[in-house]
Order: structure tokens, then C-alpha cells, then sequence
């Protein structure tokens, strides 16, 4: 039976500072005070201009336009002697718009507005903006692949005591959820969207309504360097047990590595574009004391009388939604479903076949299993209290893993692999990508052995910080290309990765350069990891990502991280199904990708085509925040193996706590991995049931040779 467990995540009250963070000291403020008749006079232009380390001041009141209103220079007010100078497409300058004041249009077909010039400072900055968004996104429809997406929140926003709704924060270097009112965010957090906390959890933000905003980061004091950064609103959603993020285009982006110098509005590259109005951005090149932030706040305010416009939530709070991972999940059997309440005093109401739930449905008392497929739809009720939002997922019984060369009769027969017992990598299965490669990695590729050998066993990957020949970071990456060619089968390998930030292990298959290239010939990942998640990953001709997601901290946390595990794919004719120890993770229809490779054909009927790569990767789009000290990050792998469907007589194997369960051709070899032991356990052996013979009883991981007829294999554990 595969089980399937909906667990919540962690709700996260406070976040907790951490002095490794790069971003050394993060402050962000909505202007939302109402102006007081009594209150002294506010700071004016002279007084903003006075502050040490302006740099650029772009107001939408100082910038020359064409008959049809389009804007054809906008000058700097901060008295150096620069203009910007728009594209091919120009926003348009509106007057009367804010306190009289006119601002830039821009509808998101314009080109971004750049200022280049080595005129940015590495060493920390402060960004100012009076701005509006043209829309914010209202109703609930999470996505998750290939990166955290919301595209409409909606009643995921209410608040209930600073646990679940909406927190304000700085897009920075392309990611999402640094939360208002914190001064330090620790990296865990920041890289995987925080839930909202006290301070925001209860506000809300408007389309179309203007608001003065600051972003201030000492980042770069330290090391004199300093990466990209964006600035927009990231709101931050915490409910139904998940976190994730709608990050609309940002208002500014610097490139600021090194002294950079470039700078654009209103967009980040050219994809990235915003859709609003900016009346003004005043630009420091150091971050500024909160009593100089403060000062110009209060010069935006008064000359834009920006009043209190942030919307409170109701006073009865909202039921926090049952936590239900929503999507699709695949089982072969049975799989068991759990629900929680994150509110207290709470009851849960859920139904089967997708209708919504209500009081008189049936009460959620204790994890159950399906047999069938189903919707479940599960909605929190608690006396006092609005009912939560409504929670749904979908789960579909597909059939035996039985692969479409032969469906009568016929088993998994050995075919090749790599047991990695040296005394040198084989040469004849793998060679070595060199260089820098891909995703902005930090790493340098090589084919020493200090990156990549044999070591007791194991295929060693080793991501190290040494410097080596000018490249700060080196690792290794080895790939069958032109050495096999690969077919439909079963593959599988056992590993044990790093989970620290920074690290990204893979273990994947895409097409030889030769042929299709990236994506027309599709990509496989079985075995993926960065920032606390396994990604499960098929992805189409298209560029299209078919992703499922896999919390570390849901299969038991660090110490998961500690043991082997056995990552697997099934593929044939019909589809590819992604496992972890024995659990199917993602199943993937074939007929999905039809139409989508080179010339209009299905990218994974020519397996041929494809290649196998294992790589230990550094940093970059998604690893997270690379420390050197955390080097050197280890990826070792125990073996691959790849079986294919034979038409010979076959006998089925059977593994209790552990997997490798299926039909095998007699004196074939299988691969079984006993499950990670419970805590206080330890793997204590197997005991064989039948004629099959074992490689080691001992050993969590062992061989078994296929007997003509049936067999069992049962995995046993002691108490430490």
C-alpha cells in the first residue's frame, strides 16, 4: 500500500533573525499615516536634496513629452547632470492625476526605461517610490512550478491573529518574501516565501491607490559587493497550511554587482514588465538611518497627501483553511489522506466527490484511507468565526506498473548500471561537463578528482570553495552523453544529498546537444533538490513544467537528510512516473507532451535522443544563499540502475518496508532499500521468504537475485 500523507506546514509566528544573512539590515515601510493639521511643517525638496548619498531622483513632474503626452526625457532631479531616455515604446505622461501631480502610464507594452552609468554604489542602498498598481490579483489560484506563484489570493488574504493573510516585502536579486517589520530576516525564510507576521498580517493593499514606499539594505557593506536587486511589492500568503507569493513587476531594478550600472524602471530584463502609475523614485546609493527614511516619507506624503488608505481586515477573524495540498495526486492501491486545523476549536467538514462541504457533512476525526478516485473538499468551521476557505484535492487510482511492451506476461530484467566500486569513474558510461554552464551556478565544472571519484563505494561529488585556477567555487557533473544510449525501463539510483542552502543536487535526463536541444527534446527530473524541497519535475517541448513538490521538513527534516534513499523513474510508451523510496511523487501522461518536441513530435517517445546527467550544483536561480564555509557540499551516490521489460517468465517480488517491489525475470538482480527507520530505530536486517537469495541481510540496501517463482522480503528494525 502507498501512502500518501497531506501534512501542514509550519506556521511561523515571529521570524527569527540571523546574523549570516547577506542582507545585514532589510526595512520597509508603507506610508499610510494620515497627515495631522497640527503637525510642523514636512521636509521639502532642499530638504530631501541635502541627505548624503543621493543618486538619482526621477520624478514624473520633471520630464519632457511629445504632442501625443508620450514622455520623451526624463531628468534627474538630484543634480547630476544624467537624463533617461525612453524606447522604442514610451509610457505616457498623465497630469492631474495625484494632488494635481502627473505620473507615468505604463500599461506594460512600453520598453524599459535604463540608466546606465557607474554611478551605484556595492555598498548598501535606499529606494523611494510613489507608486500604484493597475491591478492586484484577488482570488484563490496557487500555482507552484515552476516557481512560487499566486496568482489570485483572495480569501487566502484574511487574517487570523498574524498567523494567516498578507505581508507586505522587497523583491530582492528575484526573490520573493522578505516580510514588512522585520529588520533582519533569516535565509530559510527569505528564499522560501515567510508567512506574514504580526505587524501585516491584517493589511491590504489596492489597486489604482497610490502609496509611498521605502527599501533600505546594507547589502554589500561587508564584502564591498552586491547582487541584482528588484524592487515591488511581494505580498506573502500564509494559509491552508502553505506559504507562497504574488510578486508583481517590479517598479525598479538595479544591477549593482560590483559597482554595476545599470538601472531600470519599470521593469526587470524585458519580460518583467510593470503595469501601474510611478509619480516619483528618489535613489541612495547606502542605506540610510530610519530618521533620514523617515524624512523623505514625510516629503512624499505632504506633497502627494497620501492619507490612510489601507484597508482593516473584519473584526470576526476567518477560520485558518484544513491543511490539503492541493493539486493531484497519483496511488496505484490505496492512499491514506490526513487533515489538520490550524485554528483551535475548530472541526473540519469534507466530502469525496468534490462537492463543497458544509456542517451537516461529515466530521474529519482521524486520517482515512481511498481505494478510488476522488475530489476531497475539506472546509474549516468554528463557533464565532467566519468558515475558512474551501480546500480541495484531487486523487486518481491509475493501474498496475505494468509497462506497454508487454502487458500478458513478462518482468524487469538487468540491463546496466554503475555500482560505483572503482577504482576510477568508468569512462565508458560517464564523461564530464566542463565550465560554467548553466543557471547562473556559481560553480566551475571540472573533471578532477578532487571533485568528482570513487570513494568507498560511492560516486563522491564534491562542491568545493578552493579557488581553483581563478573559479571561487568547483564541482563536477557527469553525464552519459554519446557513451549509452538509452531506452524505456526502469531507472534508479540511491543517494544521500546535502540539504544545506546553496546546495542543488540532480539527478536528471535531457536531450544530447546534438539532437533536439533544451526544450524541445523535454527534461526529466528525477531527483532534484534546493531549499528545504524535492522537485519531481517532467517538463514538455514547450518549456512547460509538470511539478510536484516534496518538503524535506515533511519527511522528517535533517535527519532525512542523513540517510540514503532511492530516487526511481518508470517510463515507457504510455508515461513517466517519479518516485521517492518506493512513494510515486508524479505521474506523467505521455499523450501531455504530444506535439511538443523537434518537428511536432512527443519529446519522450525517442528516448534515444536523451541523456543521464548527475551533478552537484552551487547557488545560482534557485540553490538558495551559497555560504563558503558551508563547503564542500557532498553528493554521494551508492549506485544507478536501469532494467528494462523483457518477455521472458517472470516472478513477483515483494518488499515489506522497503522498495523494489515488482515482477523480475528469474536471476535477475533487484535493487531493495529498506525504508528510513523510525526515530530511536535503527535497520536491524532482512528476512527472505522463499528461494531468493540476498547480496547482504545486513545491509539496508542489498541485491536480491530473482528465484523462478514468487518471493518476500521483509525489512526489520531494533530500538537504539
Amino acid at each position: 500500500m502507498s501512502k500518501l500523507e497531506i501534512t501542514p506546514a509550519r506556521h511561523l509566528r515571529k521570524q527569527t533573525p540571523s546574523s549570516k544573512f547577506s542582507l545585514r539590515c532589510i526595512t520597509f515601510f508603507v506610508a499610510i499615516f494620515a497627515l495631522s493639521a497640527k503637525a510642523e511643517k514636512p521636509p521639502g525638496r532642499e530638504d530631501v536634496a541635502a541627505i548624503a548619498g543621493l543618486a538619482a531622483w526621477y520624478r514624473a513632474d520633471n520630464v519632457a513629452k511629445n504632442d501625443a503626452n508620450a514622455a520623451t526625457a526624463l531628468n534627474d532631479s538630484s543634480g547630476k547632470a544624467r537624463t533617461i531616455v525612453p524606447g522604442a515604446k514610451a509610457p505616457l505622461v498623465v497630469d492631474n492625476v495625484l494632488n494635481g501631480k502627473p505620473v507615468l502610464r505604463f500599461s506594460g507594452n512600453e520598453s524599459p526605461l535604463l540608466d546606465e552609468g557607474n554611478h551605484w554604489s556595492a555598498g548598501g542602498f535606499t529606494a523611494f517610490i510613489v507608486a500604484a498598481y493597475d491591478s492586484i490579483a484577488t482570488n484563490p489560484a496557487l500555482r507552484d512550478s515552476p516557481t512560487y506563484i499566486i496568482d489570485t489570493p483572495g480569501k487566502a488574504l484574511l487574517s487570523d491573529g498574524g498567523v494567516a493573510g498578507l505581508a507586505l516585502g522587497l523583491n530582492w536579486n528575484g526573490r520573493p518574501g522578505i516580510a514588512a517589520g522585520i529588520s533582519k530576516a533569516d535565509p530559510q525564510t527569505a528564499f522560501d516565501p515567510p508567512y506574514p507576521n504580526e505587524q501585516s498580517s491584517d493589511l491590504r493593499i489596492e489597486a489604482r491607490k497610490f502609496y509611498a514606499f521605502a527599501f533600505a539594505s546594507a547589502e554589500g557593506k561587508k564584502n564591498k559587493t552586491a547582487n541584482a536587486w528588484d524592487c515591488t511589492l511581494a505580498v506573502s500568503v500564509a494559509a491552508n497550511g502553505t506559504a507562497s507569493s504574488v510578486v508583481p513587476a517590479p517598479w525598479i531594478s538595479l544591477q549593482a554587482m560590483n559597482g554595476g550600472n545599470k538601472l531600470q524602471i519599470a521593469a526587470a530584463g524585458t519580460r518583467d514588465v510593470f503595469k501601474g502609475d510611478i509619480a516619483e523614485i528618489i535613489l541612495f546609493n547606502t542605506e540610510l538611518t530610519v530618521a533620514d527614511q523617515d524624512k523623505v516619507l514625510s516629503y512624499l506624503r505632504a506633497k502627494y497627501q497620501l492619507q490612510e488608505a489601507v484597508k482593516r481586515l473584519p473584526a470576526a477573524p476567518v477560520v485558518i483553511a484544513p491543511t490539503l495540498t492541493a493539486g493531484t495526486f497519483w496511488f496505484h492501491d490505496t492512499v491514506t489522506v490526513q487533515m489538520n486545523a490550524p485554528t483551535a476549536g475548530s472541526e473540519i467538514r469534507f466530502t469525496t466527490d468534490g462537492s463543497e462541504p458544509g456542517l451537516t457533512s461529515p466530521l474529519y476525526t482521524a486520517p482515512f484511507s481511498l481505494d478510488a478516485s476522488s475530489i476531497i473538499t475539506a472546509q474549516a468551521f468554528a463557533a464565532g468565526r467566519d468558515a475558512s476557505p474551501v480546500n480541495s484535492a484531487r486523487f486518481v487510482k491509475i493501474g498496475k506498473l505494468e509497462p506497454t511492451a508487454n502487458r500478458l506476461k513478462g518482468g524487469w530484467k538487468y540491463s546496466w548500471g554503475d555500482e560505483f566500486e572503482g577504482p576510477k569513474i568508468d569512462d565508458s558510461i560517464w564523461g564530464y561537463e566542463i565550465g560554467y554552464v548553466r543557471n547562473s551556478e556559481a560553480q566551475y565544472y571540472s573533471d578532477r578528482p578532487e571533485n568528482s571519484r570513487i570513494d568507498n563505494g560511492n560516486l563522491l561529488i564534491q562542491g568545493l570553495h578552493d579557488n581553483w585556477n581563478g573559479h571561487a567555487y568547483t564541482s563536477a557533473s557527469v553525464s552519459t552523453e554519446n557513451k549509452v544510449t538509452l531506452t524505456y525501463g526502469r531507472y534508479e539510483l540511491r543517494a544521500k544529498i546535502d540539504l544545506r542552502s546553496g546546495s542543488w543536487p540532480a539527478w536528471w535526463i535531457w536531450s544530447r546537444p546534438d539532437k533536439g536541444g533544451w526544450p524541445k527534446e523535454g527534461e526529466i527530473d528525477m531527483m532534484e533538490y534546493y531549499t528545504g524541497k524535492l522537485n519531481f519535475n517532467v517538463i514538455d517541448g514547450n518549456g512547460i513544467f509538470a511539478t510536484k513538490r516534496k518538503k524535506v521538513s515533511a519527511l522528517g527534516g535533517p535527519r532525512w537528510g542523513t540517510e540514503f534513499h532511492v530516487w526511481t523513474m518508470d517510463w515507457d510508451a504510455d508515461k513517466i512516473d517519479l518516485y521517492l523510496d518506493g512513494v510515486l511523487m508524479n505521474h506523467y501522461p505521455l499523450d501531455t507532451a504530444n506535439g511538443t518536441g523537434r518537428h511536432g513530435v512527443n519529446p519522450y517517445r525517442n528516448p534515444e535522443t536523451k541523456k543521464i546527467v548527475i551533478n552537484q550544483a552551487l547557488g545560482g536561480t534557485w540553490g538558495g544563499i551559497l555560504n563558503p564555509k558551508d563547503a564542500p557540499f557532498e553528493l554521494r551516490v551508492d549506485w544507478m540502475r536501469v532494467h528494462t521489460w523483457s518477455d521472458e517468465a517472470a516472478y513477483t517480488l515483494t518488499v515489506n518496508g522497503g522498495t523494489g517491489s515488482g515482477p523480475y525475470v528469474s536471476s535477475t538482480k533487484a535493487s531493495v532499500t529498506a525504508n528510513m527507520p523510525p526515530a530511536g530505530y535503527a535497520f536491524d536486517k532482512w528476512i527472505v521468504q522463499g528461494k531468493a537469495t540476498i547480496s547482504d541481510a545486513a545491509n539496508p540496501t542489498a541485491t536480491v537475485t530473482m528465484p523462478a517463482e514468487d518471493a518476500t522480503i521483509t525489512a526489520t528494525y531494533r530500538a537504539k
